[in-house]
């Protein structure tokens, strides 16, 4: 990458209204110190408790369920497992007075499946809906493949002003890329 294509980078990150983004390996340090960023900026806009407590809530469910993917699968390959890590993409940003928490990361395509039917789900419910099976799947402990992953895509619906949108990208044979945006 070249300064020019940097400052090309930048400047879409600013026509976009992005007010964070990291792309790489998420390390529980890196997440714990781009949360502390998050809720700074939040202080410093002047963003409610109510919307910043969302926010980072949601950021933190993205992120926990990126760096925690590979490690739910027995016996991941290690250069699969390699490849996954380093697949994932978090973006906040902030238009019409909304805040956009957006995450991307490898799946292998035998779990494709299973995430669209939980999505999907969890898309076609209305607000009220939400708030109730988020309480019912709450009191019963679940064994899912995904393990417990069901549970934060509810609580970020749940929390969310607009519908969660997702995406799933055939990245080849093997692979496709997630991408998941909520809206507070």
């Amino acid at each position: 990458m070249n300064k020019n294509e940097l400052l090309e980078l930048k400047s879409n990150l600013d026509i976009n209204k992005i007010i964070m983004c990291f792309s790489g390996f998420f390390s529980q340090n890196i997440i714990e110190d781009l949360g502390d960023a998050l809720k700074a900026y939040c202080n410093l806009e002047k963003v409610s408790n109510k919307s910043t407590n969302n926010i980072f809530s949601i950021f933190i469910e993205q992120t926990q369920n990126i760096r925690n993917y590979i490690s739910k699968k027995n016996n991941p390959d290690e250069e699969v497992a390699k490849i996954i890590l380093n697949s994932g993409i978090t973006i906040i940003g902030n238009k019409d007075q909304k805040y956009f928490i957006y995450s991307g990361n490898l799946i292998e395509k035998k779990d494709v499946k299973e995430l669209i039917q939980k999505l999907d789900k969890i898309k076609s419910m209305s607000n009220e809906e939400v708030r109730k099976y988020y309480k019912k799947e709450l009191m019963k402990e679940t064994t899912d493949t995904l393990d417990g992953a069901g549970l934060g895509l509810i609580d970020m619906a749940r929390k969310a002003t607009e519908p969660i949108e997702y995406t799933m990208i055939k990245k080849d044979l093997n692979f496709y890329y997630y991408t998941l945006k909520v809206i507070v």
